[in-house]
C-alpha cells in the first residue's frame, strides 16, 4: 500500500446539480472513482466532512480536503489539488447500514428434539434432559444436515459464500456453523463469531416442560400465555418475544457497524429467525405470528436477504427466500422441524 497518491493535478468533483448555496459543509459516505490523466485508475470509498465551494462555470462543487479509503491502494488524508476523484452522489453508499447478503440459518436437529418426541409419546410432563439447554448437542441427523448445507454452499463461487459467520453460543448452533464451514460452505479461515445475543429464547420456570406439563405444574402461566399471546408473555425468569427482539436490534446495530456490505451468515434458533424477520421487514405482531402459524422453521433451513438500494429512501434488505430446505432435499439429510419444547416457545 502506497503512502500517498500520485501527484497529478486535479479536483474532487460531485456530478449532481448544484444547490442554491454558494458554500457549505457535507458529511457522508460516497463511492468514488480515482482518475489519473483523465483515465480511471481505481475506486473506493470517501468518508468524512468536507468544505465545498461552488464552481459556477462548471456547474459542479469542489471538495478541497477530506479522508479517503481505497482498498489495496491508500488510506489517509488527501489534498484535492494532487489528484482527481470523481464522486457521484447518486451512488451514495446506501448499503452502509446493511450487509450485502444476509443468510439466517436455524441449527440442525438437536438431541433435545428426540427427547421431546419421546416425552410427548409417553404423555410425560417433563422432557428427559440431563444437561443445560445451552449444552444440548446436535443429533446425528442434525450433523448430516449441517454438512449438507455446507456442501450446497461449497458449490458456489467464493463471492456467494459468507465472509463472516455469527453463531449462538448454544452447542447445537456452534456445531452447525463449524460443520457448515468444514464442509466447504465458507473458506477455512472464515471467522465464526459467537454472540450471546443470538442465544435461544429463555424459558425461565417453564424450561423442560411439555405443553401438558405447563398446564399441570404452572396453570397460571398457561392462562397468562393464552391471554397475552406468545409475543408478550414472559414466564418468570424467562423472555418474551419482545425481549428477544430487543437484544436482536442491538445485534443488527453491531452488524451495521462492523460488516456493512459484507456477506454475513447467522446460525441460531427458530425464534431468533422469526424475530429477525420482524426487525428487518418492519413487521407487526400480527404479521410475524401469522408467519409463525404457517409452520415451524426447519432445522438447517436458510432465510436469505440481499441489499436492494431501491427499497425506501436509504435502501433495505429484500427477502429472497424463507425457510428454504432444497439443499437438504437434494442430499441424504431430510429436513426436520423441531416443534414447541414448551407451551411458550419453539426452540
Amino acid at each position: 500500500m502506497s503512502s500517498s497518491f500520485p501527484e497529478y493535478p486535479g479536483s474532487v468533483m460531485i456530478s449532481y446539480a448544484p444547490s442554491n448555496t454558494l458554500d457549505h459543509d457535507s458529511s457522508g459516505i460516497y463511492s468514488i472513482l480515482i482518475c489519473i490523466n483523465g483515465r480511471a485508475a481505481s475506486c473506493g470509498i470517501m468518508t468524512g466532512t468536507y468544505r465545498t465551494l461552488r464552481n459556477r462555470a462548471a456547474g459542479r462543487e469542489l471538495y478541497t480536503a477530506g479522508t479517503v479509503s481505497i482498498p489495496g491502494l491508500y488510506n489517509g488524508y488527501f489534498d484535492a489539488l494532487q489528484y482527481s476523484i470523481y464522486v457521484r452522489k447518486r451512488f451514495r453508499m446506501k448499503a452502509a447500514r446493511w450487509p450485502g447478503t444476509l443468510w439466517i440459518v436455524r441449527h440442525g436437529e438437536s438431541a433435545g428434539n428426540l427427547a421431546r418426541d419421546a416425552a410427548m409419546a409417553e404423555g410425560a410432563e417433563r422432557i428427559a434432559l440431563s444437561t443445560r439447554d445451552v449444552d444440548i448437542a446436535l443429533s446425528h441427523r442434525g450433523e448430516d444436515q449441517a454438512r449438507a448445507l455446507g456442501e450446497a454452499f461449497a458449490g458456489r463461487a467464493e463471492d456467494e459464500r459468507p465472509e463472516v459467520i455469527l453463531a449462538s453460543p448454544y452447542d447445537r448452533a456452534r456445531a452447525t456453523a463449524s460443520l457448515f464451514r468444514s464442509a466447504g460452505g465458507a473458506v477455512a479461515d472464515t471467522p465464526i463469531c459467537v454472540d450471546e445475543r443470538l442465544r435461544e429464547k429463555e424459558f425461565g420456570i417453564l424450561d423442560g416442560l411439555t405443553v401438558a406439563g405447563v398446564a399441570t405444574v404452572f396453570p397460571d402461566q398457561a392462562e397468562f400465555r393464552q391471554l397475552l399471546g406468545k409475543f408478550y408473555h414472559r414466564p418468570p425468569g424467562g423472555e418474551s418475544w419482545c425481549d428477544v427482539i430487543f437484544r436482536l436490534r442491538s445485534l443488527m446495530d453491531t452488524i451495521a457497524l462492523h460488516y456493512p456490505g459484507k456477506r454475513v451468515m447467522i446460525v441460531a434458533h427458530q425464534v431468533v429467525v422469526l424475530c429477525l424477520r420482524y426487525i428487518i421487514e418492519n413487521l407487526s405482531e400480527e404479521q410475524i405470528l401469522a408467519i409463525d402459524r404457517e409452520g415451524d422453521v426447519a432445522n438447517c433451513s436458510v432465510t436469505e436477504y440481499r441489499f436492494d438500494p431501491g427499497l425506501g429512501q436509504e435502501g433495505g434488505m429484500a427477502l429472497i427466500g424463507y425457510n428454504m430446505v432444497s439443499h437438504l432435499e437434494a442430499a441424504t439429510a431430510p429436513a426436520t422441524a423441531e416443534p414447541e419444547r414448551t407451551a411458550g416457545v419453539r426452540g
